[in-house]
């Protein structure tokens, strides 16, 4: 069975995060390929198949789930990603903002007015 989208390859510098264990700062990854409904990353974190992982890079955050991980020889680990959603920092940033606003108004506090 073949893929269903054309892979590219990309020599990418992000940050990796998963959203399902807690965890403090991010891992240093690179992004080796990308295509329209996934990507592969390579990162020193194991990731779980099925695990929700955000992926930041330059002004993007990419939200995806794991599909595959295995270990590279050099202590690195690849990691197949299925893109779940692509979101710009700027948007993010305003939605967390409105989000913020609206659920002041909801508990009945005013903003800080400068």
């Amino acid at each position: 069975m073949g893929r269903i989208h054309t892979r590219y390859p990309v020599n990418e510098t992000a940050t990796t995060r998963s959203l399902l264990v807690p965890q403090e700062g991010t891992n240093p990854t690179q992004i080796v390929d990308v295509s329209q409904s996934g990507l592969r990353i390579e990162s020193k974190q194991a990731f779980l198949p099925g695990e929700a992982i955000a992926i930041r890079v330059n002004q993007l955050v990419i939200f995806g789930s794991v599909r595959h991980c295995r270990e590279l020889s050099s202590g690195w680990f690849s990691s197949g990603v299925r893109i779940t959603e692509i979101v710009a920092q700027q948007a993010r940033m305003l939605a967390s903002l409105a989000e913020m606003i609206e659920s002041r108004e909801l508990m009945g506090s005013a903003l800080p007015v400068a």
